[in-house]
């Protein structure tokens, strides 16, 4: 059940990426929501890494954990570089 949250919330973060590239922006209420995607996604990654232990099923665990973990940073980082240079979209 874990490893299908951590694939769903990927697969969400890796949308609102998608819409930004195709949509060439954001409206505006979509970076809220993303926003929050992204900040339970790292939680969630976060949470999910730590509480594993080392067996081998858990070491793809933590391979989902890990990927879930970096596309959230990096989703905020691109959250905080619309903010910062494209505030139109706030």
């Amino acid at each position: 059940m874990n490893r299908v949250i951590l694939t769903l919330l990927t697969l969400i973060q890796c949308m609102f990426f998608v819409n930004v590239l195709l949509n060439e922006g954001v409206i505006f209420f979509n970076i809220y929501i993303w926003g929050v995607v992204a900040l339970t996604s790292l939680m969630a990654g976060v949470i999910s890494f730590n509480s594993s232990s080392s067996n081998i099923d858990d070491s793809a665990n933590n391979y989902f954990a890990l990927t879930l973990i970096t596309i959230s940073i990096v989703s905020i980082g691109c959250i905080i570089y619309l903010a910062i240079f494209k505030p139109f979209y706030l």
